[in-house]
C-alpha cells in the first residue's frame, strides 16, 4: 500500500499530521524552511513507496523531529526513531511502528519511475500556479494534461501541453515539461541508473 492506496480516513490522518509538522518546520527552519520541508516530504514519500532502506528514513526523520523540537511529534515518532535496525525482523518491526505513527496499515514497493512521475505532476502544476496567478484555467488545463496518459504518450498531446507552457515567458515551465517527458520515456532500468549516478530532477 502506497500513499495513493490509503483509504480516505487514512489519507486524511496522514495528510493532516504531515501538514501540521511541515508548518512547524517552516516556522523553525527560517531561511532553510524550503529545504527542511522538502527533505521531510521526500522521506515520508520514499518510506510509503519503499524506495530507501529503513536506516535512511530513520535518519531523515530524526533530523526533522530534532529541528521541529515539538513534544507532540517527538512522542509520535519516538518508538520508531529508537527502534533497532540490525536485522530484517527488526526493520520490519520498525516499519510497523512508523506505519502506526502515520495511522496507516502498511506500505508496499512501487517502481522508482512511478514514484518520480507521481511527484513530478503536482510539482509542475504548483510551479505553473505561481507563474499563472491570474489564469487558473491554464493551471487546471496543464494539471489535467499531466494526468492524461494519452497526452503524455502521444506527440500531439505533448505538443499541446508544451504550447500551453510556452505562454510562461520565463521558460521555466517548458524546461520542466521537457524533463517530465524525458522521465516518461525512460525505462525503470534507466531511472535506477540515473538515480545511482546521483542525477535528479527538481521534484526529487
Amino acid at each position: 500500500m502506497a500513499v495513493h492506496d490509503f483509504s480516505k480516513e487514512q489519507r486524511d490522518v496522514f495528510d493532516d499530521q504531515h501538514r501540521e509538522l511541515k508548518d512547524i518546520l517552516r516556522d523553525k527552519a527560517g531561511a532553510e524552511a524550503g529545504v527542511a520541508v522538502k527533505k521531510f516530504d521526500v522521506a515520508i514519500s520514499e518510506f510509503a513507496w519503499e524506495q530507501v532502506p529503513m536506516a535512511d528514513t530513520q535518519k531523515a526523520l530524526a533530523e526533522a523531529i530534532h529541528l521541529a523540537n515539538d513534544r507532540k511529534f517527538s512522542n509520535i515518532y519516538e518508538a520508531f526513531l529508537n527502534a533497532p535496525l540490525g536485522s530484517k525482523k527488526e526493520e520490519a518491526k520498525a516499519r510497523d511502528l512508523l506505519c502506526q505513527a502515520h495511522g496507516i496499515s502498511t506500505t508496499s514497493y512501487r517502481p522508482r519511475k512511478d514514484w518520480e512521475l507521481v511527484r513530478a505532476a503536482p510539482f509542475i502544476a504548483l510551479q505553473a500556479d505561481s507563474y499563472w496567478k491570474d489564469s487558473p484555467e491554464k493551471v487546471l488545463q496543464l494539471a489535467s494534461s499531466l494526468q492524461d496518459r494519452g497526452d503524455n504518450y502521444a506527440e500531439s498531446g505533448r505538443t499541446r501541453t508544451m504550447d500551453l507552457a510556452a505562454s510562461d515567458t520565463t521558460g521555466k515551465l517548458t524546461e520542466l515539461l521537457s524533463q517530465y517527458y524525458e522521465l516518461y520515456d525512460q525505462s525503470e532500468e534507466e531511472v535506477q541508473a540515473r538515480r545511482a549516478r546521483g542525477t535528479t530532477y527538481p521534484w526529487n
